[in-house]
């Protein structure tokens, strides 16, 4: 059984893919790149503190589970891709605040970072 703690990080992983993609797809449209880059930069420095923060140890190919069908719209897939990414951290708090201590308070930033994040940009990404 995953972890929680897995489970976040690697649906990051997948959410990250989906941005580059988004990026790679959204062709020349400066508002829409501008958006996803700003997402990617904002997404990225704030992994690479967290993987480090929480030492992430199991590092998976993100396409070895991935599944992306070209005909859907990229930028909703990347929202749903976000929510769930949401969820899964709100569960890793969960879990941590039952461990006790104080890993909850090392893990509430990584749920907050992308519910806030992610209420910020969504509404961008809906009017793309």
């Amino acid at each position: 059984m995953k972890s929680h703690k897995e489970e976040v990080f690697r649906l990051w992983d997948e959410l990250m893919l989906l941005v580059e993609m988004a990026d790679l797809m959204t062709g020349n449209d400066t508002k829409t790149n501008d958006i996803v880059n700003e997402i990617h930069s904002v997404l990225s420095l704030k992994k690479e503190y967290l993987e480090s923060s929480h030492d992430r140890k199991n590092w998976n190919p993100v396409l070895q589970n991935f599944s992306f069908n070209p005909d859907t719209n990229i930028l909703k897939e990347l929202i749903m891709k976000w929510e769930e990414v949401v969820i899964e951290s709100f569960l890793f708090l969960q879990e941590a605040r039952m461990q006790g201590g104080t890993y909850g308070h090392k893990v509430g930033p990584i749920w907050y970072f992308h519910k806030s994040e992610k209420e910020k940009y969504v509404e961008m990404l809906i009017e793309l």
